[in-house]
C-alpha cells in the first residue's frame, strides 16, 4: 500500500455507489413489474381493482422511466468524477516522482562518472535508492546502467547492465496511473454488461489493496 493508496479507494467507492444506485433504479422496475402483473387489465372490474391497475401501470412506466434516464447518464456523469480524481493521482505521481536536485548524491554520482561500478554494484546501490524512496537516484543510476550497456563489448556483461536498467523504469510512478486505468477500464465494461459489477471487488481487490 502506498501514498497514493486514496486515489484507488475513491475510484472504487464511486463505483460501488455507481453500482448500487444501478441496481436500486433496477430492482424498482422489477417490483413495480411485480405489481402490474398482479393487476393486469381487466374488462368490467370493479373500479377499486381498476384504480389499482391503472396506478400499477402508470407506476411501472414512471419506474422504467427513471431507469431510463439514469442509465443514459450514470455512467458518464461517474467517468467525469473519475477522470477527475485521475487528474489528482496524475498531479501527485509528477510530484512525488519528479526529479530533484536536492536528491542527488554526489558520492554516487562520482562512482557512476567514474565507470567503475559493476551490473551487482548499479543493483546494490539502486535497490538502496529505492528503499529510501529517492527516485531521483534510481533514474540517474539506471540511466548510467544501460549507457554502460551500451558502451560495452562483451554481450553477458551488456546483457546483465541492462537487466539492471529495467529496475530504474517504475521510478517514475507510471505503475500507479496503469492500475488506476485498469480499475477505470473494469468500470467502463460493467457498462457494457452490468453482469460483470457482481465481480468487481473480485477484480479489483488486490489492485486496491496493493495500490
Amino acid at each position: 500500500m502506498s501514498r497514493f493508496n486514496n486515489y484507488a479507494k475513491r475510484l472504487n467507492e464511486i463505483a460501488n455507489g455507481t453500482f448500487e444506485e444501478y441496481r436500486r433504479a433496477e430492482a424498482a422496475v422489477k417490483s413495480a413489474e411485480s405489481r402490474y402483473n398482479a393487476y393486469p387489465r381487466r374488462n368490467n372490474a370493479d373500479p377499486a381493482y381498476m384504480a389499482k391497475s391503472a396506478r400499477a401501470e402508470a407506476d411501472l412506466a414512471e419506474a422504467r422511466n427513471a431507469f431510463d434516464q439514469m442509465r443514459r447518464h450514470l455512467f458518464d456523469d461517474k467517468r467525469r468524477e473519475i477522470a477527475a480524481v485521475r487528474a489528482e493521482l496524475e498531479k501527485a505521481v509528477f510530484d512525488a516522482f519528479a526529479a530533484d536536485p536536492k536528491s542527488v548524491d554526489m558520492n554516487t554520482l562520482a562512482l557512476m562518472n567514474s565507470g567503475i561500478l559493476t551490473a551487482a554494484e548499479y543493483n546494490r546501490l539502486i535497490d538502496a535508492s529505492t528503499a529510501a524512496g529517492n527516485h531521483t537516484m534510481v533514474r540517474l543510476l539506471a540511466q548510467s546502467a544501460k549507457d554502460r550497456a551500451d558502451k560495452v563489448n562483451d554481450s553477458d556483461t551488456a546483457r546483465e547492465y541492462r537487466l539492471v536498467a529495467q529496475k530504474g523504469k517504475g521510478a517514475n510512478g507510471r505503475e500507479f496511473l496503469e492500475a488506476f486505468d485498469y480499475m477505470g477500464d473494469v468500470f467502463n465494461r460493467c457498462e457494457r454488461n452490468f453482469s460483470l459489477a457482481g465481480k468487481w471487488n473480485e477484480l479489483t481487490a488486490d489492485v486496491v489493496e496493493n495500490f
